[in-house]
Formats: C-alpha cells, sequence, structure tokens
C-alpha cells in the first residue's frame, strides 16, 4: 500500500526499540528516510543498522533542557527536513496517586508530555510551511481507560493527547 510518504523524512523519538522501533521499521519500508533517538547510543546504533535504508541514530535525552534542539538540528542536518514525528517514551513508574512527590511528578511532565511538545513546535512551523506534517504520538491505553496505581501516565499522556488534539483541530481550521 503506497501510504504517500515516501521520500519524507522521520523522525522517531526514543525509537531504538519497542513500538516505536517498529513504528520506525513501518516506516523505513514505506520508503521513508528514519532519525532514531534515544539515551543508549549502543542501542540506538544497532537499531539504525538494523532498519537498513540509510537511518541513522542520534543519542539525547529529550526530556533534558536544549537535548530536543540539538537532535533535530543534527537529524536535519543528516537527513534533510522532517516531515513526519513520532514521539515516544517510557515511564512515567506506576503508583497512587499519593506515591509521588512533586519532582517524581515533573520528571513524568518532562519526559511523557513536555518533551513531545517541545519536538512539536520546533517543527510544526517547518511542516505547515511545506504543506506536509505528521505527528504520531505514542502513549498508552490508560488515554482512554485510566486503571489505578498509574496515576502519572493517566495524568500526563492524556495530557498530551489533548494538547495534540487542540493542535490538530486549529491547524486544520487554518488551513
Amino acid at each position: 500500500m503506497d501510504l504517500g510518504i515516501s521520500g519524507r523524512v522521520a523522525l522517531v523519538l526514543g525509537g531504538s526499540k519497542g513500538l516505536a522501533y517498529s513504528t520506525a521499521r513501518h516506516l523505513a519500508a514505506a520508503g521513508v528516510r528514519v532519525v532514531l533517538n534515544g539515551r543508549d547510543a549502543e542501542a540506538g546504533a544497532a537499531a539504525a543498522a538494523g532498519l537498513g535504508h540509510g537511518a541513522f541514530f542520534v543519542q539525547g535525552d529529550v526530556s533534558q533542557p536544549g537535548v530536543t534542539a540539538r537532535v533535530i538540528a543534527e537529524a536535519q542536518a543528516s537527513a534533510g527536513q522532517i516531515s513526519i514525528l513520532v514521539t515516544n517514551a517510557g515511564g512515567p513508574p506506576t503508583g497512587r496517586f499519593t506515591d509521588h512527590d512533586i519532582e517524581t511528578w515533573r520528571q513524568a511532565l518532562e519526559t511523557n508530555m513536555l518533551s513531545a511538545i517541545s519536538a512539536t513546535q520546533m517543527l510544526l512551523p517547518d511542516m505547515i510551511a511545506d504543506g506536509f506534517g505528521r505527528i504520531v504520538n505514542i502513549t498508552s491505553f490508560a488515554v482512554k481507560e485510566p486503571y489505578p496505581n498509574m496515576a502519572l501516565a493517566n495524568s500526563v499522556r492524556a495530557g498530551l493527547t489533548g494538547a495534540m488534539a487542540t493542535l490538530a483541530r486549529e491547524t486544520v481550521a487554518q488551513g
């Protein structure tokens, strides 16, 4: 099936394993040039090599200040303008609402919500100017069905989904 994305460039955050890696594999098979990102340089390089199709890896923890901009700059310098963004992050830790201190909540926000929003904000202007862009957020079943002992995931992933749904409606309304 032709998805109309062959020749595009995708950045897959947290893409060296799991669902994000599987997504990257399918993008590469569709003719997309894939840039993987993750914290573990060795695992990321092996994952990129496994994809073939000119895929490569940019190491960095995008939940840390300034790292997202560097990852995007390196990816675009090597692969070209990014028109497909796939966001993904592991965690956050399980536990009841009262189990987590405010710093754990902040880290969950940075890792699972704000890193995706930051990357989207950086790439969105070029996507709009180009008339083409795709943003895919890998989150959790907890977005639709909050589970006990998953206070952090239930909260921050639903927040990301809400933010991206708002963006989609606003962007489509502009276009």
